[in-house]
């Protein structure tokens, strides 16, 4: 199922099947994806990521980090990872408890 979401929320930027469906039943896994996009806040913060364009929130974002030149697409783009890679080791690690594991497979 997760993989599921993941590609509503890639490719479409519906997030509403990771909120409901995994978040909500789930409670770590909503902290792992709030420490995600923490560090990636920070990174984009510290590095003064801007976006210039309002869109949805799929893999067509990198277009909104265009305009603001070549060093703010590529430190843009690194946020949006890292807080990718954060939140799914995260989740990895710390996401779901041995009684949830076995039960779901």
């Amino acid at each position: 199922m997760s993989l599921g979401f993941f590609v509503s929320g890639i490719l479409g930027g519906v997030t509403e099947p990771t909120l409901y469906g995994l978040c909500f039943s789930h409670k770590r896994t909503f902290a792992t994806l709030m420490a995600g996009a923490f560090a990636g806040g920070i990174y984009g913060g510290i590095t003064h990521v801007a976006m210039y364009l309002l869109g949805s929130t799929n893999i067509l974002t990198v277009m909104g980090f265009i305009a603001g030149g070549t060093s703010n697409m590529v430190n843009g783009c690194i946020a949006c990872g890292l807080s990718l890679i954060v939140s799914a080791v995260l989740t990895y690690l710390f996401g779901f408890s041995g009684q949830e594991l076995e039960t779901a497979g």
